[in-house]
């Protein structure tokens, strides 16, 4: 979020940018996987990354990569990813109300 000019805005201010730009979140905050604040379907993804601090960074990419490249682009939008060093969860919008 430093490279949108976001670095220390609210959640809700940094999901309206990436609906406003129809990108997907990518963050270790899991208040994004909160669906009372972020609904599921009202946002164009959100990915969560749940790895312990002692992980690097080219690992934990490594792994959502692999993660992402496994879904159709239909099933990350306004879905919840949850993805960690040996699962990957998805929280997805019923197929009834899409």
């Amino acid at each position: 979020m430093i490279d949108a000019g976001l670095r220390g805005s609210s959640d809700e201010a940094v999901l309206a940018w990436a609906v406003g730009h129809s990108l997907a979140v990518v963050s270790a905050d899991v208040d994004f996987g909160n669906i009372l604040r972020f609904p599921l379907g009202s946002h164009c993804g959100i990915v969560i990354a749940r790895f312990p601090s002692w992980i690097g960074n080219d690992v934990m990419n490594t792994r959502i990569v692999a993660a992402l490249r496994t879904l159709p682009d239909s099933d990350l939008a306004g879905s919840v990813l949850v993805v960690e060093p040996a699962t990957v969860r998805l929280r997805r919008v019923s197929t009834a109300t899409r």
